[in-house]
């Protein structure tokens, strides 16, 4: 009777031993599927980001001319052969009213004064060189803003090599590989999402790249006609505030390099778990990421403005 009981005994604990193990190894299962899909969303979506981080680093640092000679072309024949007639009879009316205006209002046209025609003259050289030179004048402000860009690009190069986006998919996977299963399911729902919202990220920072040279040529076409009023004091506010324009346009690419930057140290900060994980700081493992992402999002889409206010451009 004892030995029945006690084979009883050594069989209920054999089948609890072996359904805590089949427990154990379905649980096992599901948390490195859950492992491995965190991965799957997460490294294609960090690679991705990496390699648009290159292209666009290229793209920022290219000048008008050398990003796209067709183009280019295109906006100097619209300028040359189009906007400059069109300026010539404006700086031409800028000019007569101009000496009308000097000579009346120094002698009332009584006098004769040579220094006021000389003074005259200056003006019409000055007003020569600026509209002759209007689309390399434009060239030399884009080179300053390649210059910026160049070595923000350098910095944020620098980050990459030093702190490498893979790094954190290491983080992520061998952190994780013990967590319970509500915490990994957790992450990998939230794992998802940042891959979606990075691929959004990404096609912003191109669309906006994109745009931005769009909006340069546009804006070279019409060089002439603002550069011509730039000898008169009642007109030299147009030409000023073009290219206040100009140079905001020019800088711009700068300060989306310094927004990219901002994000790609943030990524990895927010993503650095070392800890471990649990329900509760699942946020900052990849909700972080997540609102960074939006926020990036709408700087990006505003750097034009952010740039005009710093100049003064409106």
């Amino acid at each position: 009777m004892l030995c029945t009981k006690k084979h009883r005994g050594i069989r209920k604990r054999g089948a609890t031993t072996f359904i805590q193990r089949l427990l154990d190894a379905i649980g096992n299962f599901f948390r490195e599927m859950l492992v491995q899909g965190i991965t799957n969303n997460l490294q294609p979506a960090f690679d991705a980001f990496a390699a648009r981080l290159d292209n666009s680093t290229a793209l920022l640092q290219q000048t008008p001319q050398t990003y796209n000679a067709g183009m280019f072309n295109m906006v100097m024949g619209l300028a040359q052969n189009v906007m400059m007639p069109i300026a010539v009879v404006i700086l031409t009316a800028i000019l007569t009213y101009d000496l009308i205006y000097t000579l009346e209002n120094k002698n009332s046209m009584d006098e004769f004064d040579f220094y006021h025609i000389q003074l005259w003259l200056v003006k019409v050289v000055v007003a020569l060189l600026f509209l002759g030179n209007s689309i390399q004048i434009i060239n030399v402000i884009f080179t300053l803003g390649v210059v910026a860009v160049t070595g923000a690009a350098e910095l944020l190069n620098a980050e990459i090599a030093a702190n490498p986006i893979d790094d954190v998919i290491y983080y992520i996977t061998y952190h994780t590989t013990n967590e319970d299963l509500g915490a990994l399911a957790g992450l990998f729902l939230m794992s998802w999402l940042v891959r979606l919202i990075m691929l959004v990220v990404e096609l912003v920072i191109h669309w906006a790249i994109l745009s931005r040279f769009f909006i340069i040529y546009i804006k070279m076409t019409a060089a002439p006609i603002p550069l011509a009023t730039m000898i008169n004091h009642e007109w030299r506010h147009v030409g000023n505030n073009y290219l206040k324009t100009i140079m905001a346009v020019s800088f711009q690419g700068f300060f989306m390099i310094a927004i990219i930057a901002l994000y790609y140290v943030a990524l990895l900060t927010a993503t650095n778990i070392e800890g471990g994980i649990d329900m509760s700081n699942i946020w900052n493992a990849l909700g972080l990421p997540i609102l960074y992402s939006i926020i990036v999002v709408t700087l990006l889409l505003k750097t034009e403005s952010i740039s005009k206010s710093i100049f003064g451009a409106m």
